[in-house]
């Protein structure tokens, strides 16, 4: 597992784009993580906007970049508590779409917030530090840019104003 996310930071991301539709990868990754988010008594909420439409992506990076942000959540909701997944465009035209997916955790402290992407870097006693290091690379080598907001934005008030909030940015196509 270390080698494989060592790896995954280490080698050149090339999406290979295709039509893709992202409501679809994050319902996969739910899917995949049904069982443990039951176990863990993890709500899960979901608001997709795009409506289907497809956005030109890489889905089997943009399923790996999902999977690290949902287990990250996961692991931060160690009593229950919920993760609200959310879609929409960012613009009139459509041209950006905004992946949302915020939890109910202790959220992380000011300290940490500004460390959370460098490659290596953990709070957790396993783990490589490397989830968020290798998001941040799939979501830019399509153009797009992921932030992190702890506590989340206030339109995302009922998370009853803690938790971690991760904002990604993708392009619709971004050939354009």
């Amino acid at each position: 597992s270390i080698v494989t996310d060592f790896l995954d930071f280490a080698r050149p991301t090339t999406p290979n784009y295709s039509e893709c539709r992202v409501d679809m990868v994050l319902e996969r990754n739910l899917k995949f993580l049904e069982v443990e988010l039951e176990r863990r008594e993890i709500r899960v909420e979901r608001l997709f906007a795009e409506n289907g439409r497809p956005v030109i992506a890489d889905g089997d990076l943009l399923d790996r970049a999902f999977l690290n942000i949902f287990v990250n959540a996961m692991e931060a909701l160690d009593h229950g508590g919920t993760i609200r997944v959310l879609t929409r465009y960012r613009d009139h035209q459509e041209n950006t779409l905004e992946v949302i997916i915020a939890d109910t955790g202790s959220g992380i402290s000011r300290d940490d917030i500004g460390k959370i992407f460098d490659p290596f870097f953990t709070t957790r006693k396993t783990g490589t530090g490397l989830g968020l290091a290798i998001v941040r690379n799939i979501i830019e080598s399509h153009g797009g840019t992921v932030d992190i907001k702890s506590p989340p934005p206030e339109e995302l008030a009922q998370l009853e104003r803690k938790g971690t909030a991760i904002i990604i940015s993708l392009p619709v196509n971004p050939e354009q």
